[in-house]
């Protein structure tokens, strides 16, 4: 059993996880980040054996100590093998989720920059930098995101045109259909809000 677990919060790293590693105190930072993320997900289908299913559905941390107390004693007959898979991918959905998410508030405050220069302050420059600096971290850490960055470019781009619709009067059709920028192009600390130095050299 190998996957990818966050073992942080948001914008923390991922580490390669083996059935030796995973095994642990039921307590451990896995147990509790697995339980923790449950929070940030519904209606999660999970295929179990009908008594885990329902300890699963009743108990979910219970469910989890349970299968961290197995995994420590290396006991795979009492692992459940579906159960785990579907929320150890559960998992790595949340990491392209939180790359979306970001680059939702980046692109909207890209947007924000260019088209309303008069209204440009230290929060959306602070917001930028940011975004900027936990986006290169997230993927930095998570590698494997890099094949689907055309479409997270086009979700969070997405996400940014609501977050400029929601903290603004601009029309939608004032806002353009498509991305201005490649990924590349927004990250770039010298690209339209120039993160390189300090709020106080652009605004002076």
């Amino acid at each position: 059993l190998v996957a990818s677990v966050r073992m942080e919060g948001c914008a923390s790293g991922c580490l390669p996880l083996s059935l030796d590693t995973l095994a642990g105190p039921a307590t451990g930072s896995w147990a509790q980040h697995l339980y923790a993320s449950r929070g940030s997900r519904s209606g999660l289908a999970v295929t179990t054996t009908p008594a885990s299913r329902s300890l699963h559905d009743r108990d979910f941390y219970g469910w989890v100590e349970q299968q961290c107390t197995a995994l420590e004693a290396r006991d795979s007959t009492q692992l459940d093998w579906e159960g785990l898979k579907e929320e150890l991918e559960a998992l790595g959905r949340q990491e392209y989720r939180e790359l979306v998410s970001r680059l939702g508030v980046l692109l909207g405050h890209l947007l924000k920059w260019e088209l309303q220069p008069e209204r440009r302050s230290r929060s959306w420059f602070l917001s930028v930098r940011e975004q900027r600096r936990a986006i290169t971290r997230l993927l930095e850490q998570n590698p494997s995101l890099r094949p689907r960055l055309e479409e997270a470019l086009e979700d969070g781009f997405q996400a940014g045109v609501d977050l400029v619709l929601r903290e603004t009067e601009l029309a939608l059709r004032a806002l353009p259909q498509a991305s201005p920028w490649t990924l590349t192009q927004a990250l770039d600390a010298a690209t339209l809000c120039d993160t390189r130095g300090d709020w106080g050299e652009l605004s002076s």
